[in-house]
């Protein structure tokens, strides 16, 4: 079915309107539009995203590591920094093993390790519909630092630079000739 807005403003997980805000299940399904997908956000359906937005927020940050990891992408997508960063350093503080391979919970979940890798990535750099999106939900915590080397949509790859909390450089490579726009 198509995404539907519900009776509390949520994006509806069913066809039927029977989201309660105090379902804070790690499975958010009904997201996936939004990260890891590019169906919707907050540029191209403003809508949705407000509606995902709520959902997201109700789902709380997670109870194990791929939850967790998923959480962190989703409110980076609705550059939700802060809040993402909040999940993140839980995430670090309670789940990680000491060898940073696996969350650590009894079935070793490294998709939990490999998911907020590619989640905190988003919080870095954004790329949807031909755009690069720098710094789109950078943390207050990260007031000056860098990242080299991520790898965009389209074939890009991107060096950035911030301080203050601002970009300061940015360098763009396209490996494939091609030309993008930059948010």
């Amino acid at each position: 079915p198509p995404d539907q807005i519900g009776r509390l403003g949520q994006l509806q997980e069913w066809l039927e309107d029977v989201d309660e805000p105090n379902d804070t299940h790690r499975h958010c399904s009904h997201l996936v539009g939004l990260y890891p997908g590019n169906l919707i956000g907050p540029y191209s359906t403003p809508t949705l995203a407000a509606a995902a937005k709520i959902s997201a927020d109700w789902r709380g940050t997670g109870d194990i590591g791929w939850g967790k990891a998923w959480r962190i992408g989703l409110h980076a997508r609705l550059q939700n920094a802060d809040y993402a960063w909040l999940i993140h350093t839980n995430m670090l503080a309670r789940d990680v093993s000491t060898n940073l391979m696996f969350t650590d919970v009894k079935n070793r979940q490294i998709d939990g390790i490999l998911g907020s890798l590619g989640s905190v990535a988003e919080l870095f750099l954004q790329s949807q519909a031909g755009e690069l999106f720098l710094l789109p939900a950078l943390p207050q915590a990260w007031t000056n630092g860098f990242v080299t080397g991520l790898c965009a949509r389209g074939g890009f790859q991107v060096d950035l630079h911030w301080q203050g909390n601002k970009l300061a450089s940015a360098t763009v490579l396209s490996r494939l000739g091609h030309t993008c726009r930059i948010r």
